[in-house]
């Protein structure tokens, strides 16, 4: 299911997806026309589509790593022709993170981590990234309340202190390293205005989990995530508005472009950690 809203997510409408068992748990819009989702899907594994036409019709571009399990992916692009993909290598009773790195649109996908470098598995499971435009500096988010950041483009990685266990699904740095805003189980969402160093919980009135979080500007973002739940707010997050999504499906990713155009992607297929 990918869903659209030209109007600031008063309504939207749904576009064209892909088969009966995939889920879409990673989108990226460079622009209003040109886009990704990553997800899973049974014949596959990890798989990443591409839309130039603002989410008309997709093609499957191949991502060569179809053994991962991919359960909640992060796909994020710093410009036209670079981006990365995160996901976890499900391993029966452990795992492994994995980083995908294109440097042509997507067209084809090259493994950073683990070769480069291996991040400790501590139960990521669940994940995203974003990069920021220097390339340098990324983060990564996932299971029992992990944040782990990288100043070298993705070598090595530190992990940084929350104060909580909650699990993280999604992270986003919109403007510069300073602000950000992670979002997890149990309606969690933080903010750091220090690049990292320190958190402080916003709060919704929602107890559902966000699956993701995006935002335009230090101001103005949306939090989509279980049973259709969408957020929207204007004054970095002090607020948040709850918005109608039209559906009960969970809303795994969503992307804004402006002030009245986003998109968001989901599925019927519930993540781990639940709702």
């Amino acid at each position: 299911m990918i869903i659209k809203t030209t109007n600031g997510g008063s309504s939207w409408q749904m576009l064209a997806g892909g088969g009966a068992y995939e889920r879409y748990h990673g989108l990226y819009f460079i622009d209003n026309q040109t886009g990704y989702v990553a997800g899973y899907d049974q014949t596959n594994g990890l798989t990443i589509r591409k839309t130039t036409n603002g989410g008309i019709s997709w093609s499957h571009y191949p991502v060569n790593h179809w053994y991962y399990y991919a359960m909640k992916v992060g796909i994020d692009f710093v410009n036209q022709n670079t981006g990365y993909a995160v996901g976890y290598k499900y391993l029966g009773n452990s795992g492994q993170v994995f980083i995908l790195k294109t440097t042509n649109a997507g067209s084809n996908w090259n493994t950073l981590l683990p070769v480069s470098g291996q991040l400790p598995d501590y139960n990521f499971m669940d994940m995203d990234l974003k990069f920021l435009v220097s390339h340098q500096i990324g983060y990564i988010v996932g299971g029992l309340g992990k944040i782990a950041k990288t100043t070298d483009g993705g070598t090595t990685w530190n992990f940084l202190n929350k104060g909580t266990e909650a699990n993280f699904y999604a992270i986003d740095f919109p403007e510069t390293d300073q602000i950000g805003y992670a979002v997890g189980d149990s309606g969690y969402i933080l903010k750091t205005t220090d690049s990292g160093t320190n958190w402080v919980r916003q709060f919704t009135g929602s107890g559902l989990s966000f699956y993701d979080v995006d935002f335009i500007n230090n101001q103005f973002g949306f939090a989509v995530g279980a049973r259709g739940v969408c957020f929207k707010t204007t004054n970095g997050g002090a607020t948040w508005i709850p918005k109608n999504s039209n559906t009960t499906e969970n809303l795994c990713a969503v992307k804004v472009i402006d002030a009245q155009v986003a998109y968001i992607g989901g599925g019927t297929g519930a993540i781990s950690g639940g709702g």
